[in-house]
């Protein structure tokens, strides 16, 4: 998913966007449903804030009996890109990234597969 932000337009964005879990190369197990995106994007100068939050519904087998059941997957995320003349290299922090100082597009395929995967419980129960 790529986020098209202008060089130079400072303020405040929402980006609203429904994704599905294949565009987004998600593992067949579990079974994901299309995953919602928010992304509150603030730019100020060359510093772009994104907030981003991914709901989506996954339908699994419970751990303990072995029955299906719908699981709902809450994650968010706080990422900073910096626009640099010299953006490849590597920051070395995950939730900071680099792209040019002319770049409109920040691809955040990546960041949203991880952070929905990040957001599994090691071990899904139908129950508490």
């Amino acid at each position: 998913m790529k986020l098209q932000i202008a060089p130079g337009s400072d303020g405040d964005w929402t980006f609203q966007r429904k994704v599905s879990p294949a565009s987004l190369h998600l593992p067949a197990e579990p079974n994901f449903g299309d995953v919602d995106v928010t992304v509150y994007v603030r730019q100020v100068d060359r510093q772009i804030r994104l907030e981003i939050e991914a709901k989506s519904t996954i339908t699994t087998e419970c751990y303990r009996c072995g029955e299906t059941f719908n699981y709902p997957v809450d994650a968010e995320m706080d990422l900073r890109v910096i626009r640099m003349p010299d953006p490849n290299r590597d920051s070395g922090d995950d939730d900071l990234k680099f792209i040019g100082l002319s770049q409109a597009d920040i691809d955040i395929e990546q960041d949203l597969r991880d952070m929905l995967l990040l957001a599994l419980p090691m071990r899904m129960v139908c129950c508490e």
